[in-house]
């Protein structure tokens, strides 16, 4: 199998000048600073992915165009400076039999992202309805693409688009330092080294600070930046050579799911192939951002491990937990999970993963298991720290976060106390899209390319049912266990705190945090009342 590689990277370097860049992607996303000296400004952020096999990026200022926005002078770029450079590539090890491609070396497949952020910038006005849009563009691309015309002739355009926001009842029109939006931000890295002959899916996997509704479609890669038309972008579109288009780009039937991003496909067929997707933020019904990743995946014949056998990817389970889980099938003929709760409802639940490949027939490939996407928890633990908590907490069955690495089989602990907070916003119409897609993912340690695997987990929260019962039943308490502020979601009257053989040591009306550090370390019974209907839950503090 060895010799397929040899062959691929051959063809890869045919009119592949390693004195040239050679750019392989990226995406142009905004935040809206909320808090600080510079609230209401805005934080352009640019991501350039870039083969290794060429020269290094330069870390030079770099500047993106905008387009339909007269405040800033039509020709008044938008100043990116160099932030970081990073390996992205497939790490692994040599007792696989074969090399990882990595940036150090130079070699051909390793892959490394480049970062550039704007200093907070004021954007006066408010966009038009065609959108404010903002561009970067470079020459060229590599001659060894293999769904495109000409490739080698061609030019390269990043491009994102902020729209207006009108409030349904007054039509008054948001101004962008109201900070009415972030853009959605793609949560995992550019997928760009796959190899051939077996089912595979991933995702990009955009996140909405302010839970906008995000679709994905399949979007044009564009060429030369200088001819970009905000009024017809399509002007500049590449063409693609036959049998490949903008809607299936890489061999193998590709799919990809408009609501959770997920792209499946089984691929047979080796080489380089530019793709786009784009993922549009809505608002109570109007799209208000546009963000594209453009990226060149390449698909390679992987080698054999050291025992002759082909690598396999992990094999992961379907959740188990209390939540019922409806499986779908791909179009890779692989699984993902979607569920339906109400806000207050807890869900919870175990995925493992195997993996039972061995090196020399002796020893064990190491998995890891990673999670992105919706509200997780900054460090996986504590349910606060997100931007809208109650945040979902990903550990493993000691409670040590993530990245979770085993031999042969690995587990993740996934717990998420919904509340109306995910339903309810102070943003727009007050409404979110109540769809909340998480990706957990699995890859093994063979080199040079990972085997992976996803699980594409898809939750959707219902609002709370009305009266005295839906209120009662969908209250919600966090963290759980606590240490010393207890944060209640939800109404009611009274609160009361007894120890377990039934004494009261707290009673308070209705509060949003309740302070509980002076009580000692154990089991607590938390009752609620609105009107004359009581609740129960129980609480465990941790000293």
């Amino acid at each position: 199998m060895k010799k397929y590689l040899v062959i691929f990277l051959t063809f890869f370097l045919f009119n592949f000048s390693a004195s040239a860049t050679h750019i392989m992607g990226g995406e142009i996303t905004w935040t809206c600073l909320k808090v600080g000296p510079d609230v209401g400004k805005y934080v352009f952020q640019m991501k350039i992915y870039r083969d290794c096999y060429g020269n290094a990026f330069p870390v030079t200022a770099q500047t993106i165009d905008h387009h339909n926005y007269p405040a800033l002078g039509q020709t008044t770029p938008i100043v990116m400076n160099f932030i970081s450079a990073t390996d992205i590539s497939t790490t692994g090890v040599a007792t696989s039999g074969n090399a990882c491609f990595t940036c150090a070396n130079g070699d051909l497949g390793a892959v490394e992202e480049y970062t550039f952020e704007s200093t907070p910038i004021f954007l006066a006005g408010s966009p038009p309805a065609e959108g404010w849009h903002f561009t970067w563009g470079t020459c060229c691309r590599s001659a060894s693409i293999t769904n495109l015309t000409n490739p080698s002739s061609e030019s390269f355009t990043l491009r994102a688009v902020m729209y207006p926001y009108t409030e349904a009842t007054s039509g008054i029109i948001f101004p962008p330092d109201s900070c009415y939006d972030n853009s959605p931000e793609f949560m995992e890295l550019a997928k760009t080294m796959i190899c051939t002959g077996s089912p595979f899916a991933y995702s990009d996997n955009a996140s909405d600070q302010e839970l906008d509704e995000i679709t994905y479609s399949w979007a044009e890669p564009l060429g030369d930046s200088f001819g970009y038309d905000p009024t017809n972008p399509s002007a500049t579109a590449l063409v693609f050579m036959p049998p490949y288009s903008v809607t299936s780009p890489i061999p193998g039937n590709p799919t990809l799911d408009p609501q959770t991003g997920e792209i499946a496909f089984s691929p047979n067929t080796t080489g380089g192939f530019v793709t786009c997707v784009k993922a549009e933020a809505r608002k109570c019904g109007q799209i208000v951002a546009e963000i594209y990743r453009e990226s060149q995946v390449g698909l390679i014949y992987c080698p054999t491990s050291t025992n002759g056998m082909v690598n396999h990817p992990p094999i992961i389970t379907a959740p188990l937990g209390a939540q019922i889980w409806n499986n779908t099938i791909n179009s890779a003929g692989l699984p993902s999970y979607s569920t339906i709760v109400t806000a207050g409802e807890l869900v919870s639940f175990i995925l493992d993963a195997e993996d039972l490949d061995m090196y020399n027939n002796i020893t064990p490939q190491d998995l890891k298991m990673t999670i992105s996407g919706g509200p997780v928890s900054d460090n996986y633990i504590n349910p606060l720290l997100c931007a809208n908590p109650p945040c979902a907490t990903f550990t493993d069955l000691g409670g040590n976060p993530p990245p979770i690495i085993a031999p042969s089989l690995v587990s993740g602990v996934f717990e998420w106390q919904t509340s109306s907070n995910h339903i309810y916003t102070t943003a727009g119409c007050g409404n979110t899209s109540g769809v909340f897609t998480f990706v957990i993912k699995v890859h093994d340690d063979f080199c040079p390319v990972n085997g992976v695997s996803i699980a594409t987990i898809k939750i959707t929260i219902l609002p709370l049912t009305t009266g005295v019962e839906g209120q009662l039943s969908h209250l919600a308490i966090y963290p759980n266990p606590i240490n010393d502020v207890l944060h209640v979601d939800g109404d009611y009257d009274v609160i009361q705190i007894f120890d377990i053989l039934g004494k009261s040591l707290l009673k308070s009306e209705k509060k949003s945090e309740i302070n509980v550090s002076h009580l000692s370390a154990g089991t607590y019974i938390i009752e609620f009342k609105i009107a004359n209907k009581l609740v129960h839950k129980e609480l465990q503090i941790a000293r």
